[in-house]
Parts: structure tokens; sequence; C-alpha cells
């Protein structure tokens, strides 16, 4: 028997009342009691619900009255109830008088699977209180930012506020709608949980499980746990690139090389679609990159296809893991194995400019016949060092201002903007963030899906939470700079910012960044470290060495 209890005080007749469900019980009632003692009553009705008819259910039914003069009464009675009474429209209902004022009240009803429904009749109804009850991953923010320009922080808190939400037993893609855990969004949320909490718990078991969906051939799931398959090929990769993540930013190599047998297995899975010249050729199941903007030949999120099914955008995916790959092998797993995907990165990667690159647009186009090119074929080539130096930096910038071109949504900005810092562009990144301003200018409190605000599907999706990555690794410049974050490297690109107070969390401790720009241009900054942890830090063309504990410059 399981007891259900409510007590509410005078006059705040919850909207919760209205949300308990059905009871079928025969009449009782204490009205004439409450007659007797002079005492106002109103009617609450509890009806009858119930799933196998003819079944007959004994009930204790309590009702505990407390009134303003202290007097206790106290109501017990059992009833039946029949599912049977229910196929009738006049089904026997148990009405309970309430006085009209009571102090508080309690309403006990007990047994397995009771559910229940209180009315009120003859009387308005006030809601005087309403409320919600959080549940979810118990994450906790272990970061601090301050600077002059407040919007920073509101964002951030709205970012933190959409990572919760969408982070329970699983990290999800929305709180509302699919409620999945898609590798494509988990990437970014397991980031924003090392960077802005610490606790990686959770992306151990994101790897872990998605690891475990694998199929017989070699490939992941796109999302899981799930009940059916679906399989997203590109996100098969990007989990190689959440491995990538894990080694770089968390201490537990053991835990990363448990996990390069997965890792094999889905590049084995690609390597049955690769033609004599190292690139993809329809490769199966569903090619989802992005919800792009602009889009020119995107079908359903999946990028232009030469004849043959080939994708300078899938292909560039997989050069990017095969690079991943091959330093998790050659420094933890096989070196043998290591060097055949260098090998096979390298041959990619001359097939790739061969085949897409665009000498008089001075772009990668998205298929060998150069009728469409867009932002994500030529973020790859920079994130995969397929262009560098003063060549990528432009590079950056035609396809940044080209009108015509596919642009990434806010998903994918996270890779723009990571290609911006690559380039040596990463002060103009808080001049990027007009789409997530435009979030705010709506009114939204978290970040919604894609970049069409006004009409986006789900008002809550983390992987449009990047900023809180970047906040902390491009504008306070913290990131590591060694396996497991034993090194630090900092390198702010303040942008049009002259004060930055920052902390974050690292496996070793509390990471703490402290930035000043004097009216003369001169930086102040001190920087602490933790213990054991040794980094550099970067000004413009300055380079110095830090120790741990405090590091007080003046550059």
């Amino acid at each position: 028997m399981i007891p259900f209890s409510v007590k509410l005080k005078s006059k705040t007749f919850l909207l919760f009342l209205l949300s308990v469900i059905l009871l079928s019980v025969q009449s009782c009632s204490n009205r004439a009691e409450l007659k007797k003692r002079g005492i106002k009553t109103t009617a609450v009705v509890v009806d009858c619900v119930s799933e196998q008819k003819r079944k007959f259910i004994n009930y204790k039914l309590k009702v505990k009255f407390k009134l303003e003069n202290g007097e206790e009464i106290t109501t017990e009675k059992d009833v039946t109830a029949s599912t049977f009474d229910m196929v009738y429209k006049d089904c026997e209902i148990a009405i309970i008088y309430l006085p009209d004022d009571p102090a508080e009240f309690d309403i006990i009803i007990s047994d397995e699977d009771v559910k229940y429904y209180l009315g009120i009749e003859n009387r308005p109804l006030f809601i005087n209180d309403f409320y919600g009850t959080f549940t979810g991953y118990p994450f906790k923010n272990n970061t601090t930012f301050t600077s002059e320009n407040p919007l920073l922080k509101n964002m951030l808190d709205i970012g933190w506020r959409t990572a919760r939400l969408c982070a329970a037993e699983t990290y999800m893609d929305c709180p509302y709608y699919e409620q999945l855990q898609y590798i494509g969004d988990t990437r970014i949320q397991a980031v924003i949980s090392y960077f802005n909490s610490g606790d990686d718990r959770l992306a151990r078991n994101a790897i872990s499980t998605i690891n475990n969906s694998r199929l017989a051939e070699g490939i992941t799931q796109s999302r899981f746990p799930a009940r059916g398959d679906n399989i997203i090929s590109p996100f098969s990769l990007i989990w190689i690139g959440m491995l990538s993540d894990y080694y770089h930013y968390r201490p537990d190599i053991n835990f990363v090389k448990a996990n390069l047998p997965g890792s094999r297995q889905v590049l084995s899975f690609f390597d049955q679609y690769l033609a004599e010249d190292g690139t993809l050729r329809n490769a199966p199941y569903w090619n989802f990159i992005d919800w792009p903007e602009n889009a020119r030949g995107w079908k359903m999120g999946v990028p232009p296809l030469n004849k043959d099914g080939g994708s300078a955008v899938l292909d560039f995916q997989l050069l990017w893991a095969y690079q991943w790959a091959a330093e998790l092998e050659s420094n933890l797993g096989s070196k043998a194995l290591g060097d055949e995907y260098l090998f096979k990165a390298q041959k990619l990667q001359k097939s790739i400019v061969q085949k897409y690159w665009d000498n008089d647009k001075k772009l990668f186009a998205d298929t060998n016949e150069r009728k469409s090119y867009s932002q994500h074929a030529n973020t790859f080539a920079i994130l995969t060092g397929s262009v560098s130096g003063d060549e990528a930096k432009e590079l950056f910038k035609k396809m940044d201002q080209d009108p015509n071109i596919t642009r990434a949504s806010i998903y994918f900005q996270y890779y723009v903007n990571q290609a911006l810092v690559k380039v040596g562009l990463g002060n103009d990144y808080l001049n990027r963030m007009d789409i997530w301003k435009k979030n705010i200018a709506m009114g939204m409190t978290t970040w919604g899906e894609d970049s069409n605000v006004s009409a986006t599907r789900s008002d809550c999706h983390a992987w449009s939470a990047s900023p809180n990555i970047e906040f902390f690794r491009v504008i306070a410049g913290i990131d590591s700079d060694a396996p497991g974050f034993k090194k630090v490297k900092i390198e702010p690109l303040l942008g049009e910012i002259k004060y930055l107070s920052a902390t974050m969390p690292h496996p070793k401790g509390e990471l703490k960044v402290e930035y000043k720009i004097e009216s003369n241009g001169q930086m102040k900054a001190t920087i602490t470290l933790p213990i054991g942890i040794i980094g550099v830090f970067i000004w413009k063309n300055a380079k110095i060495n830090l120790k741990e504990g405090v590091n007080v410059l003046k550059i």
C-alpha cells in the first residue's frame, strides 16, 4: 500500500489539485458531522478510474481536517471501487465535504496504483502559487566569469541552463522532444562539462554507452540508448573526436585505451567504402552534418554528393577522424595502426585538395562538379590542416563573407569558431554572437535548436551552448597543452574587453585568470595554476612560462 498525502494552507487550492487524477469509490460523507458543529462545507469530488473491468478493490479513505481554532477532525472509512462502475455515466463517486476555510487538510488514500482527482464545486478557484520540481544530472557550475560586459555573463547563464536541462541519466539533445543522446550534440555537451563543471562521469558514460551501441559491421548508433536503430555515419567519426577530447582534457588515459578497439571498428567500417584514391564512395546510412542556413543542394542535413556518392564534407570528416585516431594509437595503442591511419590521412588529404579545391573561387567545393560551396567543407579544410598560414586566413575570410555559400547553423558554429581561432582571427570571436543575441531578443532563456530562432522546433538544445566552452577557451584563452591537461596554454583573445576575471575547473584543482588592459595598452595578468601544473602564457608576441601557483605578469 502506497500512501498519498496533501497538505494545503487556507485558501491555497493549488493547481496541483487539478493534476492529480481519479479514484472510483462508493459515496461517503462527513457533511453531517461538520454541520452539527456549525461548519460551512464545500464539496471535493474523488472520481473513479481503474484498469480491469469488474474488479472490485477495497480502499481505506482517510480525510483529516485541522481547523483554524486548532481542532482536528478525522474521518476514516473503508470504501469499495470497481472499474465496472466507470462503464456508466452515473457511476458512484465519493463526495467528501470539506470546511470552506480550513487552515490545512490532509487527504490520505492508499493503494498500489491508485490515481486521484480532486475537484472543487460551487466555489471559485484561486491559484496563489505555482511551482515545479527540477530533476536532472547533479552538475555543479564551478566557473566564474566577470567582465565589463554583463551580456557575456547572461549568455553563460543561459548556456549553463540549457546544458543542465539536457542532462539526466544521459546527455540529451533536448529535454522535450526526442530526449536522446545524439553523438553530435553529446561531443559539445561533454566539453561543456569539462570546462564548466569538471565532472566527467556523464561524459564517460556517454563514450562507453555509444561504444557499446556499435552494430556488427562496426559503426555506432547515432544516439544511444534508444528503442530503435538510427545510424548517422559521420556521428560515428565524431565519437572518435569525443575520445580525442577526453584524451586532451581528462587524466584517465586507461579509459581512452579501453575504447580504442571501438575506434578501430568504426574506421574499419568506413574502409569498405573507400575508392582507390582514399576518398569515400556511397557511404551508407544518414550522412547528416548540419541543419545549415542558405543551403544549396543539401537534403535533410546531408551535403551535396558527387555522382559516385562522394562529398568533400564527408571526406574531410573522415580525414579528421584519421588524424584523431593516429594520435591516440601512436600514444596509447598500436604504433603500427597509428602509422597506418597517418598514411591514410595523408593520402586522403592529397586527394581532397586535387578533387575539390577551386582555384578560381579560392574555396573548397562540396562536390567535384564545383557547383556548390559551404562553410562546412572549408571549416574542415582549416581544422584538418589541409590549408594553413595566410592561405588558411584568406580562406576563412572568403567563406565567411561569400553571400552565396551555405552557412553553418548555431550548432556547427562550434567548428567554425575553432577555425576562426586556428587562422589567427580569434579576437573577432565576440563579434560573431548575433545568433545568440537573437535568441535573447526573442525572450529565450535557453538556446534553440537551429538558426531559424522564430521557427525552431526545440527551444532548448545544448549543442547550441558552445559559448560556455569558448568564453573560457577563446576569450580567457585557457586550453590544454598536453594530454590529460597536464600542461596549460593560456592565450587570451579579448577583442575589445579591457577587464576579465575567470575561473574554471581543472583535473588538479581550480584554474584562475585575471586580465586588465591599462590605458597605455599594457597587459597586467594574474594567473593561478593548480599545484603540479605548469604552462605557457601567450600575449601578442610574448611567450612566458608559467609555474604552479600564482603568476603575476606585466606585458
